[in-house]
């Protein structure tokens, strides 16, 4: 129960923190999405690689499900971003 928490605690969490870097770097949205989506698909199989020694036999399956958990989590956090940007051009 405790391993699942985490696991799905670092599968929220590392994707956020990336997309508010990502977010607050970068005017254009998606583009922001699209790269920190990217980055994450990057990163998570380099972490696997590093802690077992080896790459998943399911590699591929695990790319898409990043990428699209990646993405929604991007989407989300970038709103605020998207707000305020359009607030600040207002005034």
């Amino acid at each position: 129960m405790y391993e699942t928490s985490l696991q799905v605690f670092a599968l929220l969490a590392v994707p956020g923190v990336i997309s508010c870097l990502i977010h607050a770097c970068l005017r254009r949205y998606f583009i922001a999405v699209v790269l920190s989506a990217f980055i994450c698909t990057v990163l998570f199989p380099l972490f696997s690689y590093i802690e077992m020694g080896y790459l998943d036999p399911l590699l591929v399956l695990g790319l898409i499900q990043i990428f699209a958990t990646s993405s929604i989590v991007s989407l989300i956090v970038g709103v605020p971003f998207l707000l305020g940007r359009r607030k600040r051009k207002e005034i």
